[in-house]
């Protein structure tokens, strides 16, 4: 993520520019009149047989300023350091509990001369210098909000351009007991900063609510998971994806992205850019094509939620155990699936470092390659992208982007793909 990011004074100005331009005609655009992007690989860094240069589950990117790049290597775990021809000279962290280690994946970024960690599981915040030293590190006080029956907390998120940490909302732990606060109260949300040895430094301001995927009011609540029993084994019946709404948080400032189930053939997707005092910043929509349900996509569901239990594989965990009668339970669980017409436009959303947001949709390309939407840090929309369906974009700036890509063979290799317009 950027490290210092600044609000946008002229509204009226950019809104015109993003909503609308000055040649583009009023309402949302079309995922057809976006430019079509190509990816085109320039490096392919890892290795099939050997651990220490092959990779196994890249969870980040960065890069400094000497264009050194930065990976987390999350099976070990470690960030690992590339120079800028992929030969690796260096590495920061380990596995461990104590100082300057890992129990699991952390969030990183680099700024300036010193790499900041932040590991949510120990709540641990650590500065590293450039040569993997520790600088210094703690254990982040927790600033908790009551919810009903819920109680949630702000932990650090990013660094900003004075040294402090901005922490917003990142974990929700569930309450037996009533916290008095009831669902239809307004329910302010603290931004937070903290200091580098994990103390509280000061209060930003406040949000009007929490971040939807946090909590939502009963009115606008997704039914609940449905959890079947089979012989003594439970199994979670799938239900359709909801990404109704979204936040990006980007510092103070946050996107809302709005994709209502669709209801017809088509869908827009809103995204407004607001800041912490509520001023908006910019203003974009874009009309996509609404994809079907079908049959085979829904029994496809049922068979890899009867292969797995229902629950999946946790990361790092074990394998579930093996089910005898995976056709027959995913039978049962087909059966019980209340799925709409339609599917949501929307699959998820990543940011850049230039506050660009890739959007990637549900369904391919037709020829099984993913489709990404890309819209610049101002509003505007740069274009349409597919890439192949097992690359996920780590690190992304301008033209640049670094990705974790799985190979045929289930390798994962970091790769670096320049962005170009078709034509």
């Amino acid at each position: 993520m950027p490290h210092s990011r600044q609000s946008v004074a002229l509204f009226a100005a950019l809104f015109a520019l993003a909503a609308c331009g000055a040649d583009e005609p009023a309402g949302p655009l079309t995922l057809d009149a976006l430019p079509a992007l190509t990816a085109t690989e320039e490096a392919r860094w890892g290795d099939a047989d050997d651990p220490a240069l092959g990779f196994t589950f890249i969870t980040s990117v960065d890069l400094d300023r000497d264009g050194n790049v930065y990976v987390f290597e999350a099976s070990v775990p470690e960030i690992r350091v590339y120079d800028p021809s992929g030969a690796r000279i260096g590495t920061i962290g380990r596995r461990g509990e104590g100082p300057g280690e890992f129990s699991g994946p952390a969030r990183f970024e680099v700024m300036g001369d010193s790499i900041w960690t932040f590991e949510s599981s120990g709540t641990r915040m650590t500065l590293f210098d450039r040569e993997g030293e520790v600088l210094s590190t703690g254990v982040a006080e927790r600033v908790q909000v009551m919810l009903p029956n819920a109680i949630g907390t702000m932990l650090p998120r990013e660094p900003d351009a004075e040294g402090l940490f901005i922490g917003w909302f990142s974990r929700l732990s569930s309450s037996r007991e009533s916290s008095g606060v009831e669902p239809t109260d307004a329910l302010p949300w603290p931004l937070v900063r903290f200091r580098a040895d994990g103390s509280l430094a000061d209060t930003l301001g406040w949000l009007p609510k929490p971040p939807p995927r946090m909590w939502r009011p009963p009115s606008e609540a997704p039914p609940g998971i449905e959890v079947l029993s089979i012989g003594e084994r439970p199994f979670m019946v799938p239900r359709a994806n909801i990404l109704l709404p979204e936040w990006i948080m980007l510092g103070t400032e946050r996107i809302e992205v709005v994709a209502p189930a669709p209801t017809g053939p088509d869908a827009t997707v809103a995204l407004t850019r607001i800041t912490l005092e509520g001023d908006t910043v910019y203003e974009s929509s874009l009309a996509l094509p609404s994809m079907r349900y079908t049959a085979a996509m829904l029994d496809s569901l049922a068979l890899d939620a009867a292969a797995t239990g229902g629950f999946g594989m946790r990361i790092g965990g074990p394998a579930p155990e093996a089910v005898d009668n995976v056709d027959e339970v995913a039978a049962r669980l087909r059966a019980e699936m209340d799925f709409p017409e339609f599917v949501t436009p929307l699959n998820y959303s990543r940011v850049g470092e230039d506050d660009s947001v890739w959007m990637r949709l549900h369904g391919d390309d037709g020829a099984g390659n993913a489709v990404w939407v890309i819209m610049e840090g101002d509003g505007r929309f740069r274009g349409r992208l597919a890439l192949p369906p097992r690359v996920e974009p780590r690190w992304m700036s301008g033209d640049t982007v670094w990705a974790a890509a799985t190979d045929d063979l289930d390798i994962p290799w970091l790769v670096r793909y320049r962005l170009s317009e078709d034509g």
